[in-house]
């Protein structure tokens, strides 16, 4: 019988000695949160991606002011999580997925990422959002009525 050690000594969210239930969160662990609440309603805000995140996090990332193992640095007034949020926000927007909305305090998708909208919703066999999809007939419409105007005007 092999020599086992016993479950008092496992750190908590530990399955054995060598492997956690729980690893250090990464933007890569993050990203499907975020993506998953697009797809439902087109806008995201970080309360609603720490909620959905938090069960699924270690005790480190939760701490504030804890050592980032991956960083080498401690978090000052933040939690690891809430810097692993605020980066795939921030990647988001630099590539123009995402806008900001500083009224409402909201990340919401932009017209223009439209591709990886339905290549996100076609991996994950969902649809797209309504909001978006009335942006995008808006938009379109827009588009004709101008285009119309210009060719009356010749």
């Amino acid at each position: 019988m092999a020599n086992l050690v016993p479950p008092v000594d496992l750190p908590p969210g530990a399955v054995s000695c060598f492997l956690d239930e729980l690893p250090i969160i990464t933007s890569a662990n993050v990203r499907p949160y975020v993506i998953a609440i697009l797809l439902h309603r087109c806008s995201v805000s970080r309360s609603e991606i720490y909620a959905c995140l938090t069960p699924q996090c270690s005790k480190a990332d939760l701490e504030v002011g804890g050592w980032d193992p991956i960083e080498n640095d401690y978090h000052n007034d933040i939690s690891r999580m809430e810097a692993v949020v605020d980066e795939v926000l921030a990647e988001y927007v630099s590539s123009g997925l995402l806008q900001y909305k500083k009224a409402t305090d909201r990340w919401s998708l932009t017209t223009e990422s439209l591709t990886s909208a339905i290549s996100w919703a076609s991996a994950t066999n969902s649809r797209l959002p309504q909001s978006l999809l009335l942006k995008i007939e808006q938009k379109k419409l827009s588009t004709y009525n101008h285009g119309s105007k210009q060719a009356n005007q010749t």
